[in-house]
């Protein structure tokens, strides 16, 4: 399943890169996202970490892994346990007190088979979850 979803954020792309450079600020904007631990630099300048995400009624953890860090531009994170995802943040300045974000989100859902309405009720569930993201990403950086 894929998400799209951008934002236009009043403040400068280096505060908003920062900001989201730290796993640890994640859960702050993610309210599905219960926890961020185990936090490691990584060579290419990206971040490795064990997460705890909350979704159809139970906990997974797993890890996820930069695979795409490139400073003020873009961020990609992958995981491979529990739920196969990708995560790309994309940061595109305006001026220099305005940045459009970009999230982009690819994962399986971690069941054999959910049913076509279960389905559509999670992909409408985590669209709004995007914007509540990208919502709360803004609330958090336009007022540092």
């Amino acid at each position: 399943m894929k998400i799209h979803k951008s934002l236009t954020i009043l403040a400068p792309v280096e505060t908003i890169f920062a900001y989201l450079d730290d796993p640890t600020h994640l859960p702050l904007i993610w309210d599905n996202l219960k926890a961020v631990t185990d936090v490691e630099a990584l060579p290419n300048g990206g971040k490795k970490f064990r997460w705890t995400y909350h979704m159809l009624g139970q906990d997974f953890e797993g890890e996820s892994t930069t695979t795409v860090y490139e400073p003020n531009q873009m961020i990609t994170g992958v995981s491979e346990e529990a739920i196969r995802s990708s995560f790309t943040w994309r940061f595109e300045p305006i001026t220099v007190n305005s940045t459009d974000v970009a999230l982009e989100i690819d994962y399986d859902v971690p069941l054999p088979i959910i049913g076509k309405i279960v389905e559509a009720v999670l992909v409408s569930s985590n669209q709004d979850e995007a914007e509540k993201i990208l919502a709360q990403l803004k609330a958090q950086v336009e007022t540092v």
